[in-house]
């Protein structure tokens, strides 16, 4: 099917180029894409800075998931396990088992262009993961 006009011929394969190149359009497409890779960047290089915050000491922490809200103000860390070392003191020796850890997170899309920024942001959150860890009794 095909719409005449005396000036141009209005054709669906038109309609569909439109579509895709409408400003509503491309803006989630750049978003979707910028959510991705800030996904992608905290299930990689993110968690192994966390994990490496916990290298030599009395535990350390095995990582699922890590996700960005849909603001990108925030994250979710899934399946958080802190399991003692063989140089954990006696009284320490507990595991802990985190199903989900939830809290702020500034310039969350900072971290995708920044080592700098991205070291901070794990550092926050080995702190509040670090609130979780087996204290002595």
């Amino acid at each position: 099917m095909t719409l005449r006009s005396h000036q141009h011929t209005i054709t669906p394969s038109s309609w569909i180029k439109a579509l895709l190149l409408s400003p509503g359009i491309l803006y989630l497409s750049a978003y979707l894409a910028l959510y991705g890779a800030i996904s992608v960047r905290l299930n990689g290089t993110f968690k192994e800075q966390i994990q490496q915050r916990y290298r030599g000491g009395t535990h350390r922490i095995t990582i699922g998931a890590v996700s960005p809200s849909l603001g990108l103000d925030a994250i979710t860390i899934r399946k958080i396990e802190i399991i003692p070392t063989s140089g954990c003191p006696e009284n320490q020796r507990l595991q802990t088992n985190l199903e989900e850890l939830s809290f702020d997170m500034p310039d969350l899309q900072k971290t995708l262009f920044s080592n700098t920024i991205l070291r901070q942001s794990a550092s926050i959150a080995s702190e509040k993961i670090r609130k979780h860890e087996p204290k002595a009794q």
